[in-house]
């Protein structure tokens, strides 16, 4: 199964929360041989959960082989209405995960134990994302527990980056939304293509020889 291209928006009404403290997810993946590329998810307290569900009927729910590359992940500041904070792109419980390219921003101004980039069981590879957050730094929890440094010595996320991709369009009916500026760190730090096997972009447009993070691909 893809999911490739598409546009996730999600709702701050606390009515939708069915009476719990918590915002919904996107994409709750609790099987095999998935895609997730060249998505935009706005708004979402978990912008990807994948759960092992090897328990299932004969043992084969599995969330395994799923690979989830190039997107963009956007969590505005909460309205005024007092939702709860928490803006995390993958929560995994995955035992097979391919998580590279993806970049999130965070503006909530506002922290709980939910925020973070990956809230990891990892058994995979992660690298060449990109994250930013209002109140986040590198030393914050963006990996569960661990802060970028600590994870990278663990062997993950070798080449990604905490830095602001200077994404000035926020609002998801806008034209531009999500694009990040030509100054971004992000830019041409991407995931080879050969690595992906993700040639183009949310738009369609061909990735070059050296790929941007995110679900946009910036061309001169």
């Amino acid at each position: 199964m893809v999911f490739d291209g598409n546009v996730f928006v999600g709702r701050r009404d606390p009515a939708y929360t069915n009476g719990f403290t918590v915002r919904q997810d996107a994409l709750d993946v609790g099987a095999h041989d998935i895609m997730v590329r060249n998505n935009l998810f706005h708004d979402y307290a978990n912008a990807v959960a994948v759960v092992d569900d090897s328990g299932g009927a004969g043992n084969n729910w599995r969330g395994d082989r799923i690979y989830i590359h190039n997107n963009s992940i956007f969590c505005p500041n909460p309205d005024p209405n007092g939702d709860p904070p928490g803006c995390t792109f993958l929560t995994s419980q995955g035992l097979g995960l391919s998580i590279y390219g993806n970049l999130q921003l965070n503006l909530e101004t506002s922290t709980s134990q939910y925020d973070h980039f990956l809230n990891p069981s990892l058994n995979g590879m992660s690298d060449y994302n990109q994250m930013f957050g209002t109140v986040w730094s590198a030393s914050s929890a963006l990996f569960g527990s661990s802060a970028l440094a600590q994870w990278q010595g663990a062997g993950h996320d070798t080449h990604s980056l905490f830095a602001n991709p200077g994404i000035s369009v926020t609002n998801v009916t806008d034209v531009g939304y999500g694009m990040p500026s030509a100054s971004s760190q992000g830019i041409d730090h991407g995931p080879a293509t050969s690595l992906t096997g993700n040639w183009a972009d949310i738009r369609g447009r061909i990735r070059d020889a050296l790929p941007d993070t995110g679900a946009f691909e910036r061309l001169p």
